[in-house]
């Protein structure tokens, strides 16, 4: 009786100084995703004695994952096969036996409408804590326009907590119902701190001289991102016997296509395509200047990484304007307005020209709750460790 006993005992206190684990769902785990990086800086920070994450993904990335970083602290990645060939009922099973077996503290959802599937079976599986949390613009998704609110209604039926990167894109998928703005924290001294010797040796890489503009693009190539829009500058600063270089740091189902297009116009010296990247803070203080003209962003992470690096950023108006620093770095642009993006790149004159200080970065970013702290301090809260 003593021996069993104790072994409840030991059980039990095991239980208590375990960490409370979190299940992740991702579209997927490439290094050059904004939503990815920005949960790996939070995964990388959170107290591990505390909490520990593991991830469902969608998609295996070919190239550039962050698998390898999870496993080695400790978080488990789980990919059930490509959702089209195991269907929907093997999927949904799976993942109920997942949330079950490993008894997670919480569920927590990143992947839009698909949120309603997610936190249906993990309500069903009785999982305390069930999350949604949106990072894009779901009204400029055209597909599924006739089921959409259905998804919606349930996202919002099943979930506990409606998060948000920014108000645009909560009110996209939540409408009128209360939600959460937790903006994109980053950690601060990755991207203001890079070594010289590091930025120097991508300039000789890249082979670029003083008197080029280093016009610089962060993300995928999709459709929302508008590498075309690139384009055109390009065949526009040509024109006008203007020293450049766009740099494009990423990777995507569209790069193909871009390159053709590239060689179509004949504007292959002026690009320098880096693929996906983990060290992208490198590049960001290579640049002049960040061209950012999305169709559409639920946010827009990138835009504060390169003010962050003191980078002028360019963005179109399909971007939130909450991604202002107020440090007058950044300009928004119609995207109608061509003319308008040419002159400021002409007009901005160099990296050197910008006077703010680590100090104004340092103190806007912690007002505007972008502070990496901060917003672990948050979560903390949300999943009740």
């Amino acid at each position: 009786m003593i021996g069993d006993y104790k072994m409840l005992l030991k059980k039990k206190n095991e239980e208590i100084t375990k960490p409370k684990r979190v299940l992740m769902v991702l579209t997927a785990l490439g290094v050059s995703g904004g939503v990815q990086n920005k949960v790996m800086d939070l995964y990388k920070e959170v107290d591990k004695t505390r909490i520990q994450f593991d991830f469902l993904v969608h998609t295996k990335d070919i190239e550039g994952s962050f698998e390898e970083t999870i496993e080695l602290m400790g978080g488990k990645v789980y990919f059930f096969g490509k959702f089209n060939d195991i269907g929907l009922f093997t999927y949904i099973k799976r993942l109920y036996q997942l949330i079950k077996q490993k008894n997670y503290q919480a569920v927590h959802s990143y992947i839009g409408l698909n949120d309603s599937l997610i936190l249906s079976v993990a309500k069903l599986a009785k999982v305390r804590i069930r999350i949604s949390h949106v990072r894009t613009n779901v009204a400029k998704v055209k597909k599924r326009k006739v089921i959409k609110p259905i998804f919606k209604y349930l996202i919002k039926r099943n979930a506990t907590h409606l998060l948000a990167s920014s108000t645009q894109a909560g009110e996209s998928l939540y409408g009128k119902k209360p939600f959460e703005v937790i903006p994109n924290a980053l950690d601060i001294h990755r991207f203001m701190n890079v070594k010289k010797g590091e930025t120097e040796n991508l300039i000789s890489k890249i082979d670029l001289n003083d008197n080029m503009v280093i016009l610089g693009h962060v993300g995928r190539f999709t459709y929302e991102k508008n590498h075309d829009f690139l384009l055109e500058i390009a065949k526009k600063l040509k024109e006008q016997s203007f020293e450049f270089k766009i740099i494009l740091v990423g990777d995507g189902e569209l790069r193909e296509r871009f390159e053709h297009k590239l060689e179509e116009l004949n504007l292959e010296q002026y690009f320098y395509m880096v693929g996906a990247q983990s060290n992208v803070e490198i590049y960001y203080h290579v640049f002049d200047i960040l061209l950012f003209p999305s169709i559409h962003e639920g946010f827009g992470n990138v835009a504060v990484e390169a003010q962050v690096a003191k980078n002028y950023v360019i963005a179109s108006d399909g971007v939130s304007s909450e991604v202002d620093l107020g440090l007058e770095l950044v300009d928004f642009v119609d995207l109608d307005s061509i003319e308008i993006w040419l002159e400021k790149i002409i007009n901005h004159h160099c990296k050197d020209s910008i006077k703010v200080t680590d100090q104004q970065i340092k103190k806007s970013l912690k007002s505007r709750f972008f502070d990496l702290e901060q917003s672990i301090e948050k979560y903390y809260k949300i999943y009740d460790v």
